[in-house]
């Protein structure tokens, strides 16, 4: 079979979007291509849709946003391999970019967005394919196809509850590349979280000074495990610069 020619593709997205001198850089992510551009009003957003195999065309977060769907990775090599972007330069490139956009943005929302598809993009194939698990699984049991006790049927149910079990620890490493801090202290975080599910004799809930504590709740928690991260950055650099503060004034003192 003939290897599917994506140049021309490649050529009328790049066109669209203002031109090669347009692009900054360019990076994309399961569905997406993921442009960084100099003006964005140059994109001719309406052309974009009408083209072949492009699902929509968005800009959100800074960034110019080329809906491809699964062949994005052909795609965006085509335009790569065509116009001579170095993948590594445009990554670091959207990497610095992204934080100065963000920083620039007075939309709170798509600042909001942009960060929680920073934090998914990277494992967002893992939770599609487990996804698809999950939903037969509870074909399975829904439909009673297997006995609860089939070892096919828990097989499967524990390849796809696993990864939601577990998702604090991926989002902990994506969400430490995120916020720029270490990805070993917040899978510490993330793993601190999810322990108590595998300890039967920690209780459901506990009472510190007058309030409830949950610790059987976090299992596949995303708010609360983006919110400790996001508290450790914080605590971290005011710690940081207390310990800098305090280290200045011992060496004036001696």
């Amino acid at each position: 079979m003939a290897k599917k020619d994506y140049s021309q593709l490649a050529d009328e997205i790049v066109a669209n979007v203002g031109g090669k001198e347009n692009v900054k850089s360019l990076i994309h992510c399961a569905t997406r291509l993921r442009f960084r551009l100099n003006d964005q009003s140059k994109a001719n957003k309406e052309v974009l849709e009408d083209l072949p195999m492009v699902l929509t065309a968005v800009s959100a977060g800074g960034q110019y946003q080329v809906v491809i769907g699964d062949e994005v990775v052909p795609v965006y090599e085509a335009i790569m391999n065509r116009y001579g972007f170095s993948a590594t330069d445009s990554k670091a490139a959207a990497g610095q970019e992204e934080k100065t956009e963000e920083a620039k943005s007075e939309n709170w929302f798509e600042r909001f967005v942009a960060v929680i598809s920073g934090i998914f993009t990277p494992f967002i194939s893992v939770l599609a394919g487990v996804g698809v698990l999950k939903g037969v699984a509870i074909l399975i049991s829904t439909f009673h196809w297997l006995p609860a006790n089939s070892p096919i049927y828990l097989i499967i149910n524990t390849l796809a509850s696993g990864v939601f079990t577990l998702l604090p620890i991926f989002i902990a490493i994506t969400a430490a590349d995120k916020f720029n801090t270490n990805r070993y202290i917040a899978v510490a975080l993330a793993a601190a979280m999810i322990y108590p599910l595998t300890d039967a004799q920690i209780p459901e809930v506990a009472h510190l000074w007058g309030y409830a504590v949950d610790f059987k709740t976090y299992g596949g928690a995303v708010i609360p495990t983006i919110l400790a991260i996001w508290l450790e950055v914080i605590s971290s650099a005011g710690l940081r610069s207390g310990f800098r503060q305090s280290c200045s004034w011992f060496s004036f003192l001696f």
